[in-house]
């Protein structure tokens, strides 16, 4: 037995131009359910709403021939008794599976042995309105629970007994050092950088204690540099900021369109003029793919998108300097032919960082070489 999924096809004008088809055979999703790791024993499947298979995890049949014909069979009829329990479990519970409506827990015994049951509805709007149903026996994972439970219990036991002895005994050897270490640290961390920590000993304490003071020192140089540091990172991107400012004001003052895409072809910038001529004022980070859909772009004089890898902006990404004069952008009721650059923009590694379309309204020029 199959799944198919019908979708219609038309053209602009709404013509139907043909039929798409798609079929899932359902021993495939039963194929998919067995191999879900549900456990070690637990098992699923998928009822329709009329208690009818649609998969299991067992690989049992979902059909039967019967008098000549091939018949469903139902979640009741079961061959595996654990299906069949459940379906029954739910009827019984429930009365109708249509008013599961969301998911749903329950849990009951199968031989003697606990289950826990989860169902849960699944539907879309071309027409499947199924149950998945997981069962997963208590001693599935309730065995491994009791196992860790107990021996976690055992290592916090030991663990608790000999961190309490070691801390007992190892606190009484270094508490006095560690508290002077604590106050060198506090005042360390108010900017008294000359305080030093005076400790006459030749073990770990001791060697902690010069660290700390070479630490200390390394600090109060490391600080003396950072804030000069920041002082130069701060003039510098004061004027990063201020050239931006200068570059942006500069791209919005020209009276030609300009778009900008990054290396991966999504789009950074569109100036006001451009803007204009494209209609929107939208960048969204549209792809060099998206563009001639986007913007309405088309092959001058024709009903064709520019294609995609003809756009100046695309051959600019190439690493081509490129000039188009055959191109249409389409917005409502106007139609306007441009005539575009594409440069490609290099940076420090001679790798190309972005390209610039640089574009202008021809209308009035095309008009002139017609007459």
């Amino acid at each position: 037995m199959t799944l198919a999924a019908v979708l219609p096809v038309y053209d602009r004008q709404g013509k139907l131009q043909g039929v798409v088809n798609s079929s899932l055979h359902l021993a495939e999703v039963g194929n998919f359910l067995s191999e879900l790791k549900i456990g070690k024993t637990g098992q699923s499947f998928i009822v329709e709403r009329d208690g009818m298979l649609v998969a299991t995890s067992t690989g049992e049949k979902l059909a039967r021939i019967a008098g000549g014909n091939l018949q469903r069979i139902k979640a009741t009829e079961s061959s595996n008794l654990v299906t069949r329990v459940i379906a029954k479990y739910l009827l019984e519970n429930l009365g109708d599976l249509s008013k599961i409506k969301a998911a749903q827990n329950f849990q009951f015994e199968i031989d003697g042995e606990s289950q826990f049951l989860q169902v849960l509805p699944f539907a879309d709007n071309k027409g499947l309105d199924w149950l998945i149903v997981v069962a997963v026996p208590e001693a599935d994972f309730m065995e491994q629970i009791n196992a860790n439970t107990r021996v976690t219990i055992l290592l916090c036991l030991a663990a608790l007994v000999a961190a309490s002895a070691i801390g007992f005994f190892t606190a009484r050897w270094i508490a006095q050092p560690i508290v002077g270490l604590n106050k060198s640290a506090q005042a360390l961390a108010k900017g008294e950088w000359e305080r030093e920590i005076e400790l006459e000993r030749s073990d770990e304490v001791g060697e902690l204690a010069r660290s700390f003071n070479i630490m200390a020192e390394q600090l109060q140089e490391s600080f003396a540099a950072l804030a000069a540091q920041n002082a130069q990172m701060k003039a510098l991107n004061e004027v990063i900021s201020e050239s931006e400012s200068r570059l942006s004001q500069f791209l919005e003052a020209v009276p030609v369109g300009v778009f900008v895409v990054d290396a991966g072809g999504k789009t950074s910038y569109i100036n006001s003029r451009a803007q204009q001529l494209l209609g929107t004022s939208e960048i969204g980070g549209y792809s060099v793919e998206e563009l001639p859909a986007k913007y309405q772009t088309y092959l001058a004089e024709t009903e064709e998108l520019y294609p995609s890898d003809r756009q100046p902006i695309a051959r600019a990404l190439q690493g081509e300097n490129v000039r188009a004069d055959d191109l249409e952008i389409r917005q409502d009721d106007r139609i306007v032919p441009i005539e575009v650059w594409g440069t490609p923009i290099y940076d420090e590694k001679g790798q190309i960082a972005y390209a610039i379309a640089a574009f202008i309204d021809i209308a009035i020029a095309k008009k002139r070489r017609n007459y």
